[in-house]
């Protein structure tokens, strides 16, 4: 399994790691992490059926993917203004409604991150010209606006699911 990890430095910046991108404007520094796992059903000890999740070996076609990305201030100030943005990767599609991270306003793109937008604004032209709401397969990445200052010591996680196609 691959695990992006980067450090980010003071002021304003935006650096590729990988999939995954960060902008953070501020006096810290950020330490990122983004892992990829498959849920699978395991049965306890107690022989109680339950889900683990684990590093891909392999995937295959309709296999779900959960990509969790962390993001941590290891500076001794606070770090606002960060926007995390990931692409969602070949051959898979975005799951509904997967996406998420506590204080965070989610959006997504149709254009290979040129513009983002909340999933009932985005729209796109069908076969025919017509105007229509983009639907999760057309979905090409997402972003995540951290809402508040991430303060020193302080740890955030995002996360989404995808579908090998």
């Amino acid at each position: 399994m691959k695990i992006f990890q980067k450090y980010f430095f003071p002021s304003l910046l935006i650096i590729f790691t990988g999939l995954t991108s960060v902008y953070a404007q501020g006096d810290g520094v950020i330490k990122f992490t983004n892992k990829a796992f498959k849920e699978v059903e395991v049965t306890n000890d107690q022989g109680e059926k339950e889900f683990k999740l684990v590093e891909p070996a392999t995937v295959l076609p309709k296999d779900e993917i959960i990509y969790i990305i962390t993001f941590e201030n290891i500076s001794n100030q606070p770090v606002s203004n960060i926007n995390i943005t990931d692409p969602i990767p070949n051959n898979s599609i975005y799951k509904r409604n997967s996406a998420f991270g506590a204080g965070t306003k989610i959006e997504f793109s149709i254009d290979g991150g040129k513009t983002y937008a909340a999933p009932e604004n985005l729209k796109m032209k069908n076969s025919t010209g017509v105007e229509v709401s983009a639907e999760p397969e057309n979905y090409t990445n997402i972003r995540w606006i951290y809402t508040d200052a991430l303060q020193p010591g302080q740890e955030g996680t995002v996360t989404f699911r995808t579908i090998i196609e």
